[in-house]
């Protein structure tokens, strides 16, 4: 659909000159047959027409431009003190898109924006008082869709390192750039987990989210809008599709049966594959980009409260039921939903991401470094099913491709749960009272992963209930299960 819409767009001039010539090339050929008085009438007349043809082809010449340049300004990463946050990074192959809810007769559907305004808003307070939560949102040659997460800096102002079911309080500060300074013009200072004994020490000052820190610091990350599925993905649970090809798409069942090194090495190959080494580093969302994800949802520019479940049974993505807590059904809303579907966005409408709670448990690049995910560990390199094996590629990955956590003194969730309390910007320890149990903002289970489970995965499942939710996290084996998913996020460089 938006191919064609660029086509026309890109053809329309180019038709409409071709006309205005035919035009002309008629009418001169009527004055070469008439009589001299009337060819000095007729000859007067064309001169105004084509005067006025001119400036016609002018004003749409000039209109065409302003609309292609409106398009093309927002597409580097730069600061915009307009919008008050990093302009979205476009790259070859991606187009940005708002929704119009008169197309497709009547039923909606994703158009292309032609102009910065109409495209995303993350900050302008509209008129009843509340933040807009246009979130900007980008459509992939292959039809995936991607949401913009601006990068910032963070303040957890009420319930750090509680179990609260109601949630906290999070502040959010835009940076500019790739710079530690504010949309206030503030300067953040920079947590270093490696020098800084624990964040509880500065709970009230703004931090710098890690979340944005790839092979070098980014504006923003791109983070896939649903659960991954494979481009041929059907709607039952078992039609995962055969292709083999990604594709970020609503209204189909989520690829699962991987490894989780599996799900690494597919997102990895995503962005060279599809968009044609466009400038983006696609990976497996880590620990960190689900916290940006989540905080950035538990803000005012976000959503701001609890994100209902995805409790769709045959693993369809972004689904709702008809409310926060319920789960395991097949009759769900979908996406579009205005009273059920928008729910369970990131925030509470269309322009948010979808499926962080329940559908299917998705892996994140992260693990605790312990003796199962190393090669000579406890289960050792001759064993079929090890959690070495299982994870090989993500092990042995590059280091800004993943979140790796220490031991505790004894590989029991207790240890490693304080062991890593000086990890931030998660969702693990600021949002969480303990280790184990339903102890995370909103109940949400919050088992912190250990010797035979070391790989992280986040958001719970449709079966869940109350503890399912944006602040779940667990241990997994890292081995094929029909219970996990995946979500891939790009990094642009600039």
């Amino acid at each position: 659909m938006i191919k064609k819409w660029y086509q026309k767009q890109n053809g329309s001039m180019a038709v409409y000159v071709t006309v205005t010539v035919i035009s002309f090339m008629l009418i001169l050929t009527s004055i070469f047959f008439s009589s001299a008085s009337i060819r000095k009438s007729q000859l007067n007349t064309i001169l105004k027409i084509k005067e006025v043809y001119e400036q016609d082809i002018d004003n749409k010449s000039q209109i065409y431009e302003e609309q292609k340049n409106k398009r093309n300004i927002v597409s580097d990463g730069s600061y915009s003190e307009e919008k008050g946050v990093n302009t979205p990074v476009l790259r070859s192959g991606m187009t940005p898109v708002v929704w119009d809810e008169t197309a497709n007769n009547g039923q909606g559907d994703w158009v292309v924006a032609t102009s910065v305004d109409e495209w995303y808003n993350y900050k302008t307070t509209e008129e009843n008082g509340t933040q807009a939560k246009q979130w900007a949102n980008a459509m992939t040659e292959d039809g995936s869709l991607w949401v913009w997460i601006p990068r910032y800096a963070y303040q957890i102002a009420s319930n750090y390192h509680t179990n609260s079911t109601t949630g906290g309080t999070i502040n959010i500060e835009f940076l500019k750039g790739t710079t530690n300074v504010g949309a206030t013009n503030k300067t953040i200072v920079e947590y270093n987990e490696t020098t800084t004994n624990n964040y509880s020490q500065f709970p009230n000052g703004y931090v710098v989210h890690p979340g944005f820190e790839y092979s070098s610091t980014v504006p923003g990350i791109w983070v896939a809008k649903f659960e991954a599925s494979q481009s041929d993905a059907g709607t039952t649970s078992t039609d995962m599709g055969t292709s083999g090809v990604i594709k970020i798409q609503p209204g189909v069942t989520s690829w699962r049966n991987m490894t989780t090194g599996e799900m690494y090495e597919k997102c990895l190959s995503y962005a060279g594959s599809t968009l044609g080494n466009a400038g983006l580093n696609s990976h497996l969302m880590k620990n960190t980009e689900w916290g940006a994800m989540a905080y950035l949802s538990r803000s005012v520019y976000g959503k701001n409260g609890e994100i209902w479940i995805n409790p769709n049974s045959n693993y369809l993505t972004g689904q709702a039921g008809t409310g926060a807590s319920v789960g395991q059904t097949s009759t769900t809303y979908p996406y579009t939903n205005e009273q059920y579907g928008v729910q369970a966005s990131t925030t509470g409408n269309i322009y948010g991401v979808y499926d962080m709670s329940g559908g299917a448990h998705e892996r994140v690049a992260a693990y605790i470094d312990n003796s199962y995910v190393k090669e000579s560990g406890t289960e050792g390199a001759a064993s079929s099913n090890n959690r070495y094996k299982a994870g090989k590629a993500l092990i042995e990955g590059a280091s800004y491709t993943k979140d790796v956590y220490a031991i505790g003194t004894t590989d029991s969730s207790t240890n490693n749960y304080t062991a890593n309390q000086g990890k931030y910007g998660d969702a693990v320890y600021e949002t969480s009272s303990t280790g184990s149990g339903s102890a995370s903002w909103y109940q949400d289970l919050s088992n912190i992963p250990y010797t035979t489970s070391p790989f992280f995965y986040r958001g719970g499942s449709y079966s869940n209930t109350a503890n399912t939710g944006i602040f779940y996290f667990s241990g997994t084996y890292g081995t094929a299960g029909t219970y996990y998913t995946f979500r891939p996020v790009l990094a642009p460089t600039v």
